[in-house]
């Protein structure tokens, strides 16, 4: 094969692997960052090697025919292609240089990691800005200790008035904060949960042996940078205390990952204690007030009112054709 030919060949050759950078820079096969990075390199490691070995041969050939026709306007063209190549490989790196996702470039030291807090509170009367769910916790659940009510309401909607002969209304409150800068998608957080016996005695009711232990798993919630999930725990054992526990991890996915990752939980430093629930009778309705009656009049004037013979100021009334002298009764 002639020179110019092995040349052109080279140059020609060096597109493959530039295609291939570019696919894979613009992610058009779906694999991870690392590898992308990778396959980019090579590709364009690969295609600039072609350039330079087939602009080399050409200027070897050249060197040797210096006394042919033209070398002068040869050699021009040469670099020209030398620069123009090499120009368009630095372009086309730019253009197809794999991008970091989002959430490495503006990373933070508390992505991956969820707080929670626990304090004690009172169902609320409406619904908060947060969302909004509720822990009912029984030992004689058949959901094995317990269940989640997500709530759907609009924010600030009066809720109900909960019957305190049905529904608890003193409990916890576990507070899930996202500080990071990323997202967690459908996320699951398994609480264990346990239950004690209720020993009532002279000076009220303590807790006793622990004698069952359950885990409660959330259904898939998702929680933004910044966004507070509030959840309600409530105890609906008449017989049994509930001790919830916080655990250490929670599971989820980052945005635009199909991968299971391992999120951290910044536990609380008190653990929720809930009693037991103490059903209480609802208020009695107010008794209804008596209303007094006015007696009704008696006597001869009463009697005369009612016969029409005199009026209500007492005077008496004109009978038949009979002229009448108003007196008074």
């Amino acid at each position: 094969m002639r020179a110019p030919l092995k040349a052109g060949f080279y140059y020609a050759a060096s597109a493959v692997p530039l295609m291939i950078a570019g696919l894979v820079g613009a992610d058009a096969f779906g694999a991870s960052a690392q590898t992308r990075e990778i396959i980019f390199f090579l590709c364009l490691a690969t295609a600039l090697g072609m350039i330079i070995v087939g602009a080399t041969k050409e200027v070897r050939n050249e060197a040797s025919a210096i006394s042919k026709s033209g070398h002068g306007r040869r050699v021009i063209a040469i670099w020209g292609m030398g620069v123009c190549g090499l120009g368009f490989l630095a372009f086309a790196g730019a253009y197809f240089w794999p991008s970091k996702p989002i959430q490495e470039a503006d990373a933070s030291p508390l992505d991956g990691a969820i707080q929670i807090i626990c304090e004690p509170a009172m169902y609320p009367a409406t619904v908060p800005q947060n969302k909004f769910i509720e822990l009912q916790l029984n030992n004689n659940f058949i959901t094995e200790g317990g269940v989640f009510i997500f709530q759907t309401q609009a924010a600030g909607t009066v809720l109900p008035p909960r019957d305190p002969s049905i529904f608890p209304i003193h409990g916890w409150k576990l507070r899930i904060s996202n500080y990071g800068k990323v997202a967690v998608i459908n996320a699951t957080v398994a609480f264990p949960v346990e239950f004690s016996d209720a020993i009532k005695g002279e000076k009220g009711t303590s807790n006793g042996n622990v004698f069952k232990s359950v885990s409660i798993t959330t259904n898939p919630f998702s929680i933004g940078p910044g966004e507070i999930i509030d959840i309600y725990a409530l105890n609906y054992s008449v017989n049994a205390y509930a001790k919830f526990l916080i655990p250490q991890t929670a599971q989820g996915y980052m945005p635009g990952s199909d991968k299971q990752e391992t999120f951290k939980l910044i536990p609380p430093f008190l653990d929720a204690f809930l009693p037991p629930f103490e059903p209480k009778a609802p208020p009695a309705p107010p008794r209804p007030v008596p209303t007094q009656q006015a007696r009704p009049k008696t006597g001869l004037r009463a009697h005369l009112q009612q016969e029409g013979l005199i009026g209500p100021q007492g005077n008496v009334n004109r009978i038949g054709s009979l002229s009448w002298v108003p007196w008074k009764l």
